[in-house]
């Protein structure tokens, strides 16, 4: 037992325990600062079982299945999982609330690099982190990542570095705890923005508003590195008064932007050349920071682009930057290899869950692409799916609200489709029995996953563990195992 606890005797109620593992760790470290614990969530004790079994040896009081106002008007405070929406009429009983990173950030006087955008942001974070801990051993990763940071405050030693990918939703409720001005990131970084969750948002601009606030957030003395090709540019680089890093594509080179754009006011810039990548700063000459991407598609170089121009920012050698960059082993669910069976090679890109991001992941491969995708619809737009014209060799739809959409775009463009399939694992079987010695075959969704899966990390997961399951047969049985 710690001699001093920040939150002794603390009432707290925890809103949302969630299966991220973002609630329980809350959990843990409230407890183990003396809090005393209710857990309130809308699911019943069976969907929550990872996380309750996680919580086991913890005195934990549940209220599932339901909230109960009382707890929130006796809580000191409250603290907000992110999937729980601002507008819960229990949250006007709360005294104060309170989230993981708003926590973290009150206790913690480590630097901050803090990453957010639509796609890209949990590989750009992962990556990283993966830099900085050649230079910074005991750097941490948490946030949106699906680790809380509340998971290791009590082991990050002082001055450390934290990586915090953060998404629109905690942002968001940064603000919406009057807690945004904990936030002063050294480094942030804004990955390519597209329309996302609207199906939580008004509009667009609402969601938009919740991104920028960590550049509201970043201090003059700070970087920010900034994607460029995303429309929605001008307005982000407005919020900011920080330095600012503009990435470009290979298509512009290394030049600032045309007359009448943000960009013109960039101190640096960073771009593709190939497979290699570079900053400049003002006048000097250009440093490499990344020699080699070892993920597929020009999307997923970009993100380490950022995530290297950023770490060099921070003050990480160009040439450690370069290096680490070349050993990064991607993020799971990202565009995540598996293996290969029969010749043929198996992605998992579940967390793919708007169309543009599965497009990506076609034209990110030179081979035929087999390509299950399809699921709930989060009140976005499918038209994406039509440009992939004659790209992918298949698409195998899986049974959901969006698919039905997703099928007339790809008939537009002149795309074989199956199914729809009411499994993953008849998708799976389908997928794998068309596919031929050097094709792919990937789970790129662009869409949600509710109803059939938990989320799109239980969907990911699933994948993973069917194609591990193939693979350990040998090429006979296989043939049986997918029959």
């Amino acid at each position: 037992m710690k001699t001093e606890q920040r939150y002794r005797g603390a009432r707290v109620t925890i809103m949302g325990l969630g299966l991220h593992g973002g609630g329980a760790a809350t959990a843990r470290y409230l407890h183990s600062e003396g809090a005393e614990l209710t857990v309130t969530d809308l699911r019943s004790p069976e969907e929550l079982r990872p996380s309750i079994e996680a919580l086991s040896d913890l005195p934990l009081r549940y209220v599932l299945g339901r909230h109960d106002t009382i707890d929130f008007q006796d809580a000191d405070f409250v603290v907000k999982n992110p999937g729980v929406p601002r507008s819960s009429p229990y949250l006007q009983h709360a005294r104060r609330i309170e989230t993981d990173i708003s926590l973290f950030l009150r206790l913690s006087s480590n630097p901050c690099l803090c990453v957010t955008g639509t796609k890209g942001k949990s590989t750009t974070a992962t990556a990283l982190h993966h830099v900085l801990l050649q230079a910074y051993p005991d750097a941490g990763l948490g946030g949106n990542i699906t680790v809380s940071p509340l998971a290791f405050i009590d082991t990050l030693p002082p001055k450390a570095p934290v990586v915090l990918e953060l998404s629109s939703f905690q942002l968001g409720d940064l603000e919406f705890a009057g807690a945004l001005d904990l936030l002063k990131p050294q480094v942030s970084i804004l990955t390519t923005i597209m329309p996302d969750h609207l199906d939580y948002y008004a509009d667009m601009n609402a969601y938009l508003h919740d991104k920028e606030l960590l550049l509201t957030t970043t201090p003059p003395e700070a970087w920010t590195v900034a994607a460029c090709g995303s429309e929605y540019l001008d307005r982000f680089v407005a919020k900011t008064t920080s330095h600012l890093c503009v990435a470009h594509t290979p298509a512009h080179t290394h030049v600032l932007a045309p007359e009448g754009t943000a960009a013109r006011r960039a101190e640096a810039v960073c771009y593709l050349n190939g497979e290699r990548g570079y900053l400049q700063q003002g006048e000097q000459a250009p440093e490499e920071v990344l020699r080699a991407s070892p993920l597929p598609g020009e999307h997923a170089r970009g993100n380490l682009l950022a995530a290297g121009a950023a770490a060099r920012l921070f003050g990480v050698p160009a040439a450690l930057t370069a290096d680490a960059l070349s050993s990064f082993p991607g993020v799971a669910h990202r565009m995540e290899y598996i293996t290969e069976i029969r010749g043929v090679r198996y992605y998992n890109d579940s967390a793919a869950t708007i169309a543009e991001a599965a497009v990506a992941a076609v034209k990110a491969f030179s081979a035929p692409v087999h390509l299950i995708a399809g699921g709930s619809d989060k009140q976005l737009s499918p038209a994406a799916f039509s440009g992939l014209g004659t790209m992918a060799a298949a698409v195998y739809l899986l049974a959901g609200s969006a698919s039905e959409a997703i099928h007339q775009q790809l008939n537009s463009g002149g795309t074989p489709v199956h199914g729809p399939y009411d499994t993953l694992r008849t998708a799976f079987n389908a997928a794998a029995h068309a596919a031929s010695p050097g094709d792919i075959v990937i789970l790129s969704p662009g869409c949600a996953s509710f109803g059939m899966f938990l989320n799109e990390f239980d969907r990911g997961n699933t994948f993973r563990s069917m194609v591990l399951e193939a693979a350990t047969h040998t090429t006979s049985t296989t043939q049986e195992f997918l029959q």
